[in-house]
């Protein structure tokens, strides 16, 4: 039963150990990004030693903030395994900068960080930001 819900993700890190040409890239931060959608502006800054698989910690700054009703959220997702990491920890840090924190990559490959501006409850703006690990 075990093997099967191994197999059945795709990729095992477990049983695949071969490392490609450009295994390890990662993008410190990301600056004057925008939003699709509402064409906010942000960066996004990863502490010093991330990536790894301890816990991490980002920043995202925006360069004006939320309108009234909004907030950001953030996830991690792993999208050749359909599944992602969660929860983390969320602090803001001011009305334009938050911390995620006890952020973790659980295996090696393809990552999403996935930002949303969400309304309601419901997500209006969203971004994919690409990581390698």
């Amino acid at each position: 039963m075990v093997l099967l819900l191994l197999a059945s993700c795709g990729d095992s890190p477990l049983f695949n150990h071969v490392k490609t040409p450009d295994a390890g890239r990662f993008v410190r931060s990301v600056e004057d990004q925008r939003f699709p959608r509402s064409n906010r502006a942000f960066d996004l800054v990863w502490q010093t030693g991330c990536p790894s698989f301890d816990a991490c910690s980002f920043t995202v700054n925006l360069k004006d903030p939320l309108d009234s009703g909004e907030e950001l959220f953030a996830e991690l997702w792993m999208p050749s395994m359909g599944h992602g990491s969660s929860p983390f920890t969320v602090r803001a840090l001011g009305p334009t900068s938050w911390e995620f924190s006890d952020v973790y990559f659980i295996m090696p490959g393809n990552w999403e960080v996935v930002l949303k501006i969400k309304s309601g409850g419901q997500a209006i703006d969203e971004i994919r930001l690409d990581y390698r690990l």
